[in-house]
């Protein structure tokens, strides 16, 4: 699970605006998840994190490829997919439970993972 601290964004000091981070997600990231459906896969993740006083909003955009078997011939193909998401944050002490849309992160929190996030999205 080391690998998988890489995708803790810095929150604590960030100052307000934009900010982007690029990652490789690979066989070695989709590892770490137990019965992930993608085995061996290499996707380009560009996250911009727009910070404000009491929530950040995350964009992530994603493109790559797969293996994969064919459904017609069950040949292995490589499957080109990509695409892009949006997570807001919210910074509060209440103990909320998450909703769909809206994270709730604790205002002392120095970190933030964005690894589950980038696994389901992808």
């Amino acid at each position: 699970m080391a690998i998988l601290k890489e995708y803790t964004l810095p929150i604590q000091g960030l100052k307000n605006g934009v900010h982007r981070f690029k990652y490789d997600v690979d066989a070695d990231f989709f590892a770490n998840f137990e019965g992930s459906p993608i085995q061996n896969g290499r996707f380009e993740l560009s996250v911009e994190l727009d910070k404000r006083d009491s929530f950040f909003e995350l964009t992530f955009d994603f493109e790559g490829v797969t293996s994969t078997e064919c459904d017609r011939c069950t040949a292995n193909i490589q499957l080109p997919f990509g695409g892009s998401e949006k997570l807001v944050v919210k910074r509060t002490q209440a103990d909320i439970d998450e909703d769909v849309d809206i994270v709730f992160l604790s205002p002392d929190a120095h970190g933030f993972n964005i690894a589950q996030y980038v696994y389901e999205f992808i």
